[in-house]
């Protein structure tokens, strides 16, 4: 809240997509300034009324997860206290196990 206050702005939604208020700093070293984020930063022609971004078109649906499915397979462990071992072949399509 304060960084947005800072900036002039009441919310995210009013900072998205405001590129202008972004810019590149310097690290100290040439190795590390060798990247260029200038077309990056090219703000986009569009009106100021046009919405930059919406969360109603943009959201990426998730399928279930491998983490239900270990809670669904062990449930005898929360259920009974049982010992269990389970083992699964996690991929780098699963965003977060465990």
């Amino acid at each position: 809240r304060d960084i947005l206050a800072r900036l002039g702005v009441r919310s995210l939604d009013e900072v998205i997509g405001r590129t202008e208020l972004l810019r590149q700093v310097s690290r100290g070293a040439e190795h590390l300034d060798d990247l260029d984020l200038n077309p990056v930063l090219a703000k986009v022609d569009a009106s100021d009324a046009e919405r930059r971004f919406s969360l109603s078109t943009f959201r990426n649906e998730v399928p279930d997860s491998l983490d239900a499915q270990i809670i669904k397979d062990a449930a005898a462990v929360f259920s009974r206290g049982e010992k269990m071992q389970l083992t699964y072949s996690v991929r780098n399509t699963h965003r977060a196990v465990g």
